[in-house]
């Protein structure tokens, strides 16, 4: 029979190996942030640098009815993040993206933001016969591993492969660097680094594409994987995309309706995003949402750029997406006047308690270790289903990471605690050798 001892070496050797792995591939992430800090009267602040500029998100058809100016966005927001101090997370991978920052950062509050862009930047598509990412897809990959918006807004920056990382993950394939510069927002200090985008059971989510086309529905459906695997609920989800009505065979509608209840569909229009922060946030609703998550793919504009119009993305989006009517009914509201969030109680407000890991027939422990170390946590979080029956147990709603597993007859959790504007995880580790 194997000593006790030399169990627990076993394990040792084994974690300390997936840690070197796990810290290993984070250099590309942490040195440095490769976003820009937007900072009021900086550089990136389109109000200073350009004051007769405006940036803002593409509605349906591009009609000016439809489309959300900077200054929509901040007074649609505004009862919410300025008057309830509602946090908020704000993800703009639309062209143009990095102005939106200052007229959100004039609300106050919490709030942290990251754009693909600068205010006069475009925005680009993956690279036919490139890496497969665009800053989109570089965030959403990065939601796989990162909860905290900080870790997540530098994860994305030193992904995109068109932005200012000279070695990103995956490696280039004929993409441009540079023409990207990811600007990151932060109101509200720490508070607003350490918002979680995981498990906020009073959140609600928004999702908006003006002018999608087959690539931006797929990061759509996507997105929705990403919270949905993140502990969102169905009925937290919404998504604004096109006319708001998509046919009974369409990919997004298969994916909405998976759900019970269902994903809200409705336009991408400044109509529709109204009457969600009036619903959700105003004083007939009891219960309302204690956090925002906002995520625009798709297209953007700048009144001092092409005469106002939208500008699409650079590269190929695929074909549009295909509009309603449909002789055989489509699923999605439009762009209707009924109550697009629930007259009724919202999510509760109240986190729900995490699950606890997965019990582990054991006697009680003989022997206890403990020690601490800084390490990272990147993509390599793949590994807890294939080294040493590492297994994840939760995501914690503050951004704290637990782990348990079991190693032949040692059991180990693992708490994993992020450190303040790095993506530096403080790794407390708990070994139990078992008696026979």
């Amino acid at each position: 029979m194997t000593h006790p001892k030399q169990r627990l070496a076993r394990v040792l050797m084994t974690t300390l190996f997936f840690f070197s792995l796990l810290a290993g591939s984070l250099a590309h992430a942490q040195n440095p942030p490769w976003y820009r800090p937007w900072v009021a009267g900086g550089a990136g602040d389109q109000s200073v640098a350009v004051p007769v500029q405006n940036s803002g998100l593409v509605g349906w058809r591009g009609l000016a009815i439809n489309q959300v100016q900077d200054t929509d966005l901040a007074n649609i927001a505004r009862p919410a993040v300025q008057m309830q101090r509602v946090p908020a997370v704000w993800m703009f991978g639309q062209c143009f993206g990095g102005g939106m920052f200052d007229e959100l950062n004039a609300l106050g509050g919490i709030q942290s933001g990251i754009s693909a862009s600068r205010y006069d930047q475009t925005a680009r598509y993956p690279l036919p016969g490139g890496n497969g990412l665009d800053f989109v897809y570089a965030y959403l990959r990065g939601m796989r591993v990162h909860v905290r918006a900080e870790s997540l807004a530098a994860h994305a920056a030193g992904d995109d492969p068109f932005g200012p990382n000279p070695n990103p993950i995956t490696d280039r394939k004929g993409e441009a660097a540079g023409v990207e510069q990811p600007w990151y927002l932060s109101v509200g200090g720490m508070a607003a680094d350490n918002l979680s985008v995981a498990r906020q059971p009073g959140g609600i989510a928004i999702v908006w594409s003006g002018q999608p086309n087959t690539v931006d529905r797929q990061q759509v459906i996507d997105t929705i994987d990403r919270l949905v695997a993140d502990g969102w609920q169905s009925r937290q989800i919404f998504v604004l995309f096109g006319s708001g009505v998509l046919g009974p065979v369409d990919p997004l509608t298969a994916k909405l309706t998976a759900f019970v209840p269902p994903i809200v569909l409705r336009a991408a229009t400044k109509k529709q995003l109204t009457n969600l922060f009036n619903q959700a946030f105003g004083p007939a609703q009891m219960n309302k949402p204690n956090f925002i998550f906002f995520l625009a793919n798709d297209h953007g504009y700048n009144t001092a750029i092409g005469a106002a119009r939208p500008v699409p993305k650079d590269g190929d989006g695929g074909v549009p997406v295909a509009e309603d009517p449909y002789p055989s009914g489509g699923y999605g509201g439009g762009d209707g006047d009924d109550n697009i969030f629930p007259p009724g109680p919202s999510p509760s407000p109240s986190p729900t308690p995490m699950p606890s890991p997965t019990p582990m027939h054991s006697p009680t422990p003989a022997a206890t270790l403990s020690s601490a170390s800084g390490l990272g946590l990147d993509d390599s979080i793949g590994f807890l289903d294939s080294q040493s029956n590492l297994a994840l147990a939760d995501v914690k709603a503050n951004g704290v990471l637990q782990l348990a597993g079991r190693f032949h007859d040692i059991a180990f959790q693992t708490t994993l605690v992020p450190l303040y504007r790095r993506n530096i995880w403080l790794g407390i580790e708990e070994y139990s050798v078992l008696q026979q």
